[in-house]
């Protein structure tokens, strides 16, 4: 039996990875933590909302683990900074796949990786730390994926494809197969993208195209939210 999960965040998907991992056999998330500015409650949904300063006060690392759960944020840097703040602590994060995802073995995974339901994750891929993979989303056969990426629902990333590190994929988007994405690429909502990326570009459209660049600032979302 593995050990219990604290979860970071009150998003709207840490609703849903919380109600998902209920039908999970060996995942047990026990409680929930933010920073301070963000403590507006003693509880999340029906367990315990802990203020993370003092997380490893109330649920040691020795006898949980953590598992960050956000997607909705300001910038995607900030999924990197909470990433190692949580391991500066002490904690191992684990790896979620829904029950109702379809995820193909062996896993050669880091950790904080979060597969949701109706997903599919295709044979013989590589994963670095800190990614999620948002429902209905199919990541095809051989991908070699960095860390601190975000797969919004429906993507649709063929195979071969590179991911680097720290991209954002919106609504329905897709990359066709052999593809290299770029680090910091943000692909717009219902974009398709038939050539290799740009670091730090936007690319928006069908087929995409460029419309700016971000190396200062990184990749911007919407208001972050727990």
């Amino acid at each position: 039996m593995k050990k219990p999960v604290i979860i970071f965040g009150t998003s709207p998907v840490s609703h849903m990875v919380y109600h998902d991992a209920k039908d999970h056999e060996d995942f047990d998330i026990v409680a929930a933590t933010v920073d301070r500015e963000d403590l507006d409650s003693d509880t999340f949904i029906d367990i315990p909302l802990v203020d993370f300063a003092e997380i490893q006060d109330v649920y040691p690392p020795e006898q949980y683990d953590m598992m960050l759960v956000i997607s909705n944020i300001t910038e995607i840097r900030h999924r990197q900074r909470l990433f190692e703040r949580i391991k500066e602590k002490g904690y191992k994060m684990r790896n979620y796949v829904s029950p109702r995802a379809d995820v193909a073995g062996p896993r050669n995974w880091g950790e904080n990786n979060i597969v949701m339901a109706g997903a599919h994750v295709g044979v013989n891929g590589v994963m670095g730390d800190n990614n999620i993979i948002r429902q209905n989303t199919y990541l095809g056969h051989n991908f070699d994926m960095g860390s601190n990426n975000v797969m919004s629902p429906g993507c649709c990333i063929a195979g071969d494809v590179v991911v680097k590190d720290g991209c954002y994929f919106g609504l329905n988007a897709t990359i066709i197969d052999y593809l290299t994405v770029e680090s910091e690429t943000l692909v717009g909502a219902g974009a398709v993208v038939i050539k290799s990326t740009e670091p730090h570009s936007a690319n928006v459209g069908n087929p995409s195209r460029i419309i700016g660049y971000h190396p200062e600032d990184g990749i911007k979302v919407v208001p972050r939210r727990g």
